[in-house]
């Protein structure tokens, strides 16, 4: 008998438990395929942040917002730094409005803002937030490319 099947690491171990033991005669013959993630779920940001292709999404254009641009930059660059670390509040904020001294509350505000029209345009899977800031999630792929 042959039985082909995409399984769990547990429900392997759990195939070979059940197999152990009964007797001569039995052979198990196991396969592993490993396969690496699609290329659908990269995200691909323009190195002005112009243009982004997004993990499961449409082509979104930037140019008209360069607080978003700014903004992606930075995640995108801390990213590819260290990839899981956030950026906080006040690195994203200077990034986005350098030298700005409006109040803490008024840039807090308009931080939230842009994050939240990165989520709505498509990095709703992407972008992670924790009370240290936000980043974006280091299991899926990044790329910094010239788009056009």
């Amino acid at each position: 008998m042959c039985v082909q099947a995409s399984l769990s690491g547990h429900l392997v171990r759990e195939l070979l438990k059940s197999i152990e033991g009964r007797g001569p005669g039995i052979e198990v013959h196991v396969t592993l395929q490993i396969e690496p993630p699609p290329a659908a779920s990269r995200l691909v940001v323009d190195v002005d942040a112009r243009f982004l292709d997004l993990p499961r999404g449409p082509r979104v254009d930037l140019r008209r917002s360069p607080v978003l641009r700014a903004l992606l930059l930075a995640l995108v660059s801390a990213r590819m730094q260290s990839p899981g670390r956030s950026c906080s509040r006040a690195t994203l904020i200077e990034a986005c409005w350098p030298g700005s001294r409006a109040a803490r509350s008024s840039m807090s505000n308009r931080l939230r803002v842009a994050i939240s029209t990165l989520r709505r345009l498509g990095l709703r899977e992407v972008l992670r937030r924790s009370v240290d800031g936000w980043w974006l999630d280091p299991e899926v792929g990044c790329d910094l490319v010239t788009l056009g």
